[in-house]
């Protein structure tokens, strides 16, 4: 009986530990996604302050002037006719 009361008290310490222990890490975790969030923003102003003017405007089209060379708008058979046929 003496064994079974202090395997309980053992699961029970153990069982208040990892309780305690989650509790207590649980606000350092909060703050170390803050940090790494502050860090992230501090790169990215880095990058972009680094880059500034040095990079080509990556918002250009180079087939935006380009010729229409679709032969079917071209050879459209029923261009000249002046009513439907299919009416």
């Amino acid at each position: 009986m003496q064994k079974r009361n202090l395997l309980i008290l053992i699961v029970v310490v153990i069982a208040v530990a990892l309780i305690a222990g989650l509790w207590i890490l649980n606000p350092f975790k909060k703050s170390s996604e803050k940090t790494i969030d502050d860090a992230d923003k501090g790169a990215n102003t880095i990058t972009e302050k680094a880059s500034e003017g040095t990079l080509p405007d990556l918002n250009t089209n180079p087939l935006k002037n380009a010729p229409d060379t679709n032969p079917v708008s071209k050879t459209n058979p029923y261009r000249d006719i002046k009513t439907n046929p299919f009416e």
